[in-house]
């Protein structure tokens, strides 16, 4: 079912609106989603409210562009995310693509 919101829109909103009345306790984003940014700013909202990140279980995805460069992929996740930490970081894949295609998600 499509959404009345372009996906990070309503990415954002579900984050912001519903950790905080403890609606959504378990985060799943990825790399390859595309929806790190959203999350992690939507995440910032809620713990500016009073959120603990302990109350919230994080979890992302190495992508399969990333298999040689897991830290790199991580710390782009990280930093996105606006966290120290994830607490669960899975292999999106277990095949690996060309790190070195003209798309980073998609590489031909």
């Amino acid at each position: 079912m499509r959404t009345p919101y372009p996906l990070d829109t309503h990415t954002l909103i579900a984050v912001r609106y519903r950790v905080p009345l403890e609606l959504l306790q378990l985060i799943l984003a990825a790399y390859c989603y595309g929806n790190e940014d959203e999350v992690g700013e939507g995440l910032k909202e809620a713990f500016d409210s009073g959120v603990k990140r302990e109350d919230i279980f994080v979890t992302t995805k190495l992508w399969c562009t990333y298999h040689s460069r897991v830290e790199e992929n991580l710390d782009k996740s990280l930093k996105s995310l606006g966290l120290d930490y994830v607490d669960l970081y899975l292999m999106h894949w277990p095949v690996a693509m060309n790190p070195n295609g003209e798309n980073p998600t998609l590489p031909t």
